[in-house]
């Protein structure tokens, strides 16, 4: 409850937040994880779920957890130090600054006059990009190049640009099997280890914003809607055309004003991505989307899952102040 408490006074005072938190302790235990447990060969989060896993079922056995009785006390003490743990190793940054603060993206909701320009400058640019690129690499499994660290390194200048500290090397982990597509996630940060995921099985146009939006979680960018505005400009402005073309066809689903106003060669590649989604049907379909609502008004974000809504009016607002070339 104390944790909760500081977590709300924290609001009042963004700046004293940025500066005591997110450019002290989290930089410190951002720069920790990173030369330790990173290294390991695999996602650390496997032995924080084992770990945490075997408590449990430890404490049931025994009819008791930490010295509580009866047991579930126990677990109800774990799940109070984990809301500790996540405050301190992540989640106080949703007291500090956001990107659009820290840009001066002045963000009026109520603005949709922008939607056609905009479309219309993605599809031109999506276009161009793609006829640059090695399409054949779209959508293999298996793609010639991951461009991991391309990604990395652009998401750092897009966060620096604005005077974001970017401390340490956060690890990307790629999970197989389609395992987080059935659970109704696309990427995910794990506060708890400080490493990124996504699901190996995304075809690589795709993967390539999912991997940026969730480097820029890593670096203590809380807002969905700010981190796919990071993960836009990083591919938007990289020299590499499919990460271009990867962040214009993004934004054209998330602008999605019909397939049919679509040139056939960016319509058939969404085909082909939906096609792709179709083969990792989720568990429990709407589970993700409730859990992670309630989970971002918890911590203050009013709009909830409705925040990605406002990665369109990001972009029109970040391209009016030129952080990319004008049209070509």
């Amino acid at each position: 409850m104390l944790t909760l408490i500081v977590a709300f006074i924290l609001r009042w005072s963004p700046e004293f937040t940025e500066t005591v938190y997110r450019n002290t302790w989290f930089a410190a235990f951002r720069w920790l994880i990173d030369t330790t447990l990173a290294w390991l060969p695999f996602p650390v989060f496997w032995l924080v779920f084992a770990g945490v896993f075997a408590i449990f079922v430890r404490g049931w056995m025994r009819r008791s957890l930490f010295m509580y009785r009866p047991w579930y006390r126990g677990i109800a003490n774990a799940i109070g130090w984990l809301l500790i743990a996540f405050y301190f190793m992540w989640g106080f940054n949703y007291s500090a600054p956001g990107f659009a603060d820290k840009a001066g993206l002045v963000i009026d909701r109520s603005n949709t006059e922008f939607r056609d320009a905009l479309w219309q400058r993605a599809v031109q640019e999506a276009l161009a990009a793609r006829s640059e690129a090695d399409t054949a690499e779209f959508f293999l499994n298996t793609p010639t190049h991951d461009f991991l660290e391309d990604i990395h390194s652009e998401v750092r200048a897009v966060l620096r640009n604005v005077g974001f500290k970017t401390p340490g090397n956060p690890r990307m982990r790629l999970i197989s099997g389609g395992a987080l597509r059935r659970m109704g996630i696309s990427g995910i940060y794990f506060p708890f280890s400080g490493e990124c995921h996504t699901d190996a099985s995304h075809l690589p146009v795709r993967r390539y914003p999912i991997i940026a939006h969730e480097y820029a979680h890593a670096y203590g960018v809380t807002d969905e809607g700010e981190c796919n505005l990071i993960g836009f400009l990083a591919l938007a402005q990289s020299r590499n055309p499919a990460l271009r073309y990867a962040a214009w066809l993004d934004l054209i689903v998330s602008l999605w004003m019909g397939i049919d106003e679509l040139p056939p060669a960016l319509k058939g590649d969404i085909e082909v991505l939906h096609a792709d989604a179709m083969n990792y049907p989720p568990f429990l379909p709407g589970t993700a989307e409730f859990t992670n609502n309630l989970y971002l008004k918890a911590n203050g974000v009013n709009e909830g899952i409705d925040s990605y809504a406002s990665t369109p009016l990001l972009i029109h607002l970040a391209l009016g102040q030129g952080w990319l070339s004008p049209e070509p």
